[in-house]
């Protein structure tokens, strides 16, 4: 009995290392490039909506894989923009978006988002946020 247990042994003890392969995972973490990298942005109201963007920088994004896995991003409120008002009224949006009413600028300069999680979306991509009504 020793004699048949001894090499059934070894074989799993074996076995057991020959199939402990260790997987390379490739890790790296990239910055945006802020010059030509940009959030834009779609504001609505009951009656109407506005668009435009915001400049983005970034500390680091993580990618494992090929794959987004976490990272940081900051959005500098002061570099908000409006594409769809006339040249002479735009500064009267932008005034109001960086005012104390709206982001309050002087208090919050920029605003930093960590993705904690990443799933597959269709094309194109989209980034929602919701923010509920305070009345």
């Amino acid at each position: 009995m020793k004699k048949a247990v001894l090499p059934v042994f070894a074989f799993s003890f074996a076995l057991c290392f020959t199939s402990c392969e260790k997987n390379e995972i490739t890790k790296a973490n990239y910055a945006l490039d802020e010059k030509n990298s940009v959030v834009e942005w779609k504001g609505y109201s009951p009656d109407l909506y506005h668009e435009g963007s915001f400049s983005v920088t970034s500390q680091n994004i993580e990618v494992v894989d090929g794959k987004v896995k976490g990272g940081t991003f900051t959005i500098p409120i002061a570099t908000v923009q409006n594409f769809d008002l006339p040249e002479e009224v735009k500064p009267v949006l932008l005034e109001h978006l960086k005012s104390p009413d709206f982001f309050n600028l002087a208090l919050h300069p920029n605003a930093t988002f960590k993705i904690i999680n990443v799933q597959p979306m269709v094309s194109p991509v989209r980034v929602q946020f919701r923010v509920p009504t305070i009345l």
